[in-house]
């Protein structure tokens, strides 16, 4: 019975020995010495699949250091650098300089007049409007200008004005000598009134002439 068993046994180990070992045949065709391993081989594709997914994966998820769209500063737009150079600004021409320059001379009296004001801040922001127009004038009386509207415009309430801030003026002086009546009626709170209302519409369209210039 030993003897059986270690029959089996020595068979077993050849059997194992034989298929994990490296063989050599000879080709009957061509006398070719084959080599190859006979055995089983080791299953390697788990671990290489394994690597191969490792590798697949992105190196980041994120770059930290990348400042934030809030981190940017703004387009310097107020820059006159960045307006004149960068964005090419058109110039403005010494004409429309002087236009932007009449605008709020002429609005300053449109004032005076919707909130009342006492003759002297009047007749003074009339006498400050008529100083520039004398210069605006002399400036551009022979030039092609001096046939835009705006300037003929500017020129009529420029003499509007004066009119009506010597009327007021002279009422203030006259009015205790002077019945409302004959030459007197010019002098009147309600002709003063009505001058003044019509200098006032006069000016509004000057000032929406004004702003139309470029």
């Amino acid at each position: 019975m030993k003897n059986i068993l270690l029959v089996f046994l020595i068979m077993f180990f050849a059997v194992n020995s034989v298929n994990n070992t490296v063989f050599a045949s000879t080709d009957s065709a061509t006398g070719e010495i084959r080599k190859g391993y006979l055995g089983t081989l080791p299953d390697v594709t788990q671990r290489f699949d394994k690597q191969r997914s490792e590798l697949a994966k992105p190196a980041f998820d994120s770059v930290p250091t990348f400042r934030d769209k809030n981190d940017l500063k703004p387009v310097p737009r107020d820059n006159p650098a960045y307006i004149d150079l960068i964005v090419k600004k058109q110039k403005i021409s010494p004409y429309t300089t002087d236009i932007n320059d009449a605008i709020p001379l002429v609005e300053s009296i449109i004032e005076a007049i919707n909130y009342k004001l006492n003759i002297q801040k009047f007749v003074a922001r009339v006498n400050a409007f008529n100083d520039w127009m004398t210069y605006f004038k002399q400036k551009y009386k022979d030039s092609p200008e001096s046939y835009y509207i705006s300037f003929q415009k500017l020129v009529e309430v420029d003499f509007q004005s004066h009119y009506v801030a010597t009327v007021k003026y002279e009422s203030q002086m006259y009015n205790p000598y002077l019945p409302y009546s004959g030459d007197g009626a010019l002098y009147s709170p309600k002709s003063i009134e009505i001058q003044e209302q019509a200098l006032l519409k006069e000016l509004e369209k000057t000032v929406v002439i004004l702003k139309e210039v470029n």
